[in-house]
């Protein structure tokens, strides 16, 4: 059992120590909007005393207990004082160093754990950015009012947010066993799947599919969890988010599936995943576009060379006349273009504007590092390597001997027999091995001899020498 699980935390009842002077004391927390700093330094000057609360913060960031007890027993100063620069309180800086005696000490002296930074951060958040679960666990103890586990920080994320984005399955399953929402949106509409999948977490991934969290569900732009990891070049979590049957071919607003997202972040491995468990390799989104073009637009050069490399068409094109030769030269991507051409890509080719590729990257203002590629000054180079590869292999063929040896190595040991004789003959003589078998079983059944009697334990001299090593020996088997 957690050590923490028979220790019971409570606020002071009776709250007449010197660091409660001053403050409210009902057992709901106010909000830093309900307290501002002004009114706690009206209430008592002492309490907001600049140069004793940067002692407090430092000590408490260095987990400095007998300072910050001291600090708190034998002054007014308040507990939940902060820079005026961040706004970080010193239970935000305890928390986030994981120092679990400071954050103990701060709470027991009415430190309010819901205050947020400027960056709309709870201690909680600080803490499951750290992956500190201990602290986790006594801050979620004392916040259990209302939804202050899903308090959300300016750029909406929630403490689960920030321990999938960081990969804290601890943390995380904390949370989510104590009631916070695992499916909570952003500003951006992303859940902590979603981060979790940019980050490549597939532990958390799992963790979220087997509390029935939908893993399917989209941002503002329509893209699900899948399209974060092909994006992002996650095929740990590519690989959960396939075996939690996540669909591999769904699109997102602009029709793009995960597969386009792969070609043009150049995640070759992603890439070759997906179209192994069902995305077409000449797919299109909402432009026409497939991951050829998409991979040639945004230089994914090793996509770009594997995709033609398995038969795509090279001069393919979108719903406005592009091939990807026109989107390598827009681009100015010279390697891109060079493999376009070692492809058999055309360059006659005219887009709906009567452009040729060479057009396109002379109006995007590449014309010479383009010329370079076109007069293979510039080269793909996996293309190269290829050409590399087989004029290696050109030059260093195997002599007539070493033919000759090879042929022999093989053909040395075949039966002389037709193929059609040799598998005859080989079933044969499996059928006379069978009935031998079963005619020395059935000789063995009558007499009853061998099979009726129980044989002595076998140790490793007996396996390998037989069984009259013991009676030699007159050793008992």
């Amino acid at each position: 059992m957690d050590e923490f699980e028979d220790e019971v935390l409570q606020f002071p009842q009776t709250p007449k120590t010197p660091w409660s002077f001053g403050r409210q004391t009902s057992t709901s927390y106010p909000s830093r909007s309900e307290i501002t700093h002004s009114e706690l330094e009206s209430r008592n000057p002492s309490a907001w005393n600049p140069e004793r609360g940067t002692e407090l913060l430092v000590a408490a960031e260095k987990g400095d207990s007998d300072t910050v007890r001291r600090l708190l027993e034998t002054t007014s100063l308040d507990a939940d004082f902060c820079s005026e620069e961040d706004k970080r309180t010193a239970l935000h800086r305890a928390a986030g160093y994981g120092h679990l005696a400071v954050v103990e000490i701060l709470l027991k002296a009415e430190g309010n754990p819901l205050v947020q930074s400027a960056a709309g951060r709870t201690a909680l958040h600080d803490s499951c950015i750290g992956g500190f679960d201990r602290v986790v666990k006594v801050l979620v103890r004392y916040m259990k009012r209302g939804r202050a586990l899903d308090t959300q920080d300016k750029d909406g994320q929630s403490a689960c947010h920030l321990a999938a984005f960081h990969g804290e399955l601890d943390c995380f399953n904390i949370l989510a066993d104590k009631g916070a929402d695992c499916g909570l949106h952003d500003n951006l509409m992303r859940t902590p799947g979603h981060l979790a999948a940019m980050r490549n977490h597939p532990s958390i991934l799992q963790s979220l599919f087997y509390k029935g969290i939908n893993l399917q569900v989209t941002d503002s732009q329509g893209r699900s969890p899948i399209h974060y990891a092909a994006q992002h070049g996650g095929l740990e979590a590519l690989v959960a988010l396939i075996q939690c049957d996540c669909p591999t071919t769904v699109g997102d607003s602009f029709g793009c599936r995960p597969h386009h997202y792969a070609a043009a972040h150049n995640h070759v491995n992603c890439l070759r995943l997906l179209i192994k468990n069902g995305c077409h390799p000449e797919g299109r989104d909402g432009s026409g576009r497939t991951p050829a073009h998409m991979a040639a637009q945004y230089d994914g050069m090793t996509c770009l060379h594997w995709l033609l490399e398995k038969g795509i068409n090279p001069n393919i094109q979108d719903d406005q006349g592009y091939t990807p030769l026109h989107y390598a030269g827009e681009a100015g991507s010279a390697e891109c273009f060079n493999c376009c051409l070692q492809h058999d890509a055309e360059l006659s080719i005219r887009n709906n504007r009567d452009d040729t590729a060479l057009d396109t990257a002379k109006l995007a203002g590449h014309p010479v590092v383009i010329e370079k590629a076109l007069k293979s000054e510039l080269k793909c180079r996996h293309c190269l390597h290829k050409y590399n590869f087989l004029e290696w292999e050109k030059a260093n063929q195997p002599s007539q001997v070493e033919r000759g040896i090879s042929h022999a190595g093989e053909s040395a040991y075949v039966s002389p027999l037709p193929p059609a004789q040799r598998v005859a003959s080989q079933l044969e003589r499996n059928r006379q091995k069978q009935q031998k078998l079963s005619a020395k079983k059935t000789s063995q059944d009558k007499k009853g001899t061998k099979s009726d009697v129980k044989l002595p334990r076998r140790d490793l001299a007996t396996k390998y020498y037989g069984e009259h090593v013991g009676d030699i020996y007159k050793l008992d088997f």
